[in-house]
C-alpha cells in the first residue's frame, strides 16, 4: 500500500472522528437548550391579571407595615423611600408584597393600599436563561414604579392621637394570602415602635404594666413568621425608645426567634 493511500485513509478517519465529535457536541447543546426551555415553561404559572400573582399557589408573601401616626423629618422620608425600594428589589419573582399603614382611623380590618406580586428585578435573571435587561424593564414598569408612586402618600405629614402598632401587627396573619399554606411569610415594620393606645401606652406604663396589658393579645399564631422592624429614631424620647426596643418588644415576640430590629439611619 502506497504512502499516499495510507495518508489519505488516515485523513478520512480523522475527518470522521471530528464530525462525530461535532455531532455529539451538537446533540448535547440542543438537548441542553431543550431542557432549559422545558424547565422554564413547566415552571411558568398562570398569573392573576391585576396582581400578577400565581393563581394556584403563592410561595412567598411579604407584608410591609408603615407607621403614619407621627410627623416625619425630610431625611427620614428619604430613608423610608430608599428602604421601600430596596425591599421591592429584593423580592423573589412571584413574591407578593402587601403594604398596610398604621393609623388611628381603624385598628382592625384594614385593607392594603398595595398588594401585587413582583416579576423580579433584573438581578434575579441569568444571561443563560433570560435577558436581565428586559426583566429589569418589566420590573420597573409593572412593579417598582407603582410602589414608588405610593411613597408620597405613605410619608405624607400626619399626626394621630394614637399609635396602635401592636393591634395592627396582631391582625396581619389573618390577612388574605398570608396563611400557613404560604411557604415563606415576612412582616417588615417601619415605625418608631412607640405603642400608644388607651390600653397599652409606653409613655405612661412601666414595662411590666405593658406586658400585663399585652397578655390580652394572642400572638402564638405568628410563630413561623419572620418579623423585623426598621425603627424611626425619636431623639426626644431616645432613652425610653431604647428601653422599649430592648425590654418590651422582644418579650412580646418571645415565641419568635426571628424577630430583629435596627434603626433606620
Amino acid at each position: 500500500m502506497s504512502l499516499k493511500l495510507v495518508k489519505s485513509m488516515n485523513d478520512v478517519d480523522l475527518e470522521k472522528r471530528l464530525w462525530s465529535r461535532r455531532l455529539v457536541f451538537l446533540i448535547v447543546l440542543v438537548g441542553g437548550v431543550f431542557i432549559c426551555v422545558y424547565v422554564l415553561y413547566s415552571q411558568k404559572l398562570d398569573l392573576h391579571q391585576k396582581t400578577n400573582c400565581p393563581i394556584e399557589k403563592l410561595a412567598h408573601h411579604t407584608i410591609l407595615l408603615i407607621d403614619k401616626t407621627d410627623v416625619l423629618q425630610r431625611d427620614q422620608i428619604n430613608l423610608i423611600r430608599k428602604k421601600l425600594l430596596d425591599i421591592s428589589r429584593d423580592l423573589f419573582p412571584g413574591e407578593r408584597l402587601s403594604i398596610y399603614t398604621i393609623d388611628d382611623v381603624d385598628f382592625y380590618g384594614k385593607h392594603p393600599i398595595f398588594s401585587k406580586c413582583s416579576p423580579g428585578s433584573g438581578k434575579h435573571f441569568s444571561e443563560l436563561t433570560s435577558n436581565p435587561k428586559i426583566g429589569e424593564i418589566k420590573f420597573v414598569v409593572k412593579f417598582a414604579r407603582p410602589v414608588e408612586q405610593l411613597i408620597g402618600h405613605l410619608t405624607r405629614q400626619e399626626s394621630h392621637e394614637q399609635s396602635p402598632i401592636l393591634e395592627d401587627i396582631a391582625e396581619l396573619p389573618y390577612k388574605a394570602h398570608f396563611g400557613k399554606e404560604v411557604k415563606s411569610r415576612n412582616i417588615i415594620i417601619i415605625s418608631d415602635m412607640m405603642q400608644n393606645t388607651t390600653g397599652i401606652n409606653i409613655y405612661h406604663h412601666t414595662i411590666e404594666q405593658l406586658m400585663i396589658s399585652t397578655e390580652n393579645f394572642t400572638l402564638e399564631h405568628m410563630k413561623n413568621i419572620n418579623i423585623s422592624a426598621f425603627v424611626i429614631p425619636r431623639p426626644k424620647h431616645k432613652n425610653r425608645q431604647r428601653e422599649i426596643l430592648e425590654n418590651y418588644w422582644p418579650r412580646v415576640f418571645q415565641f419568635n426567634n426571628n424577630f430583629q430590629f435596627m434603626f433606620l439611619n
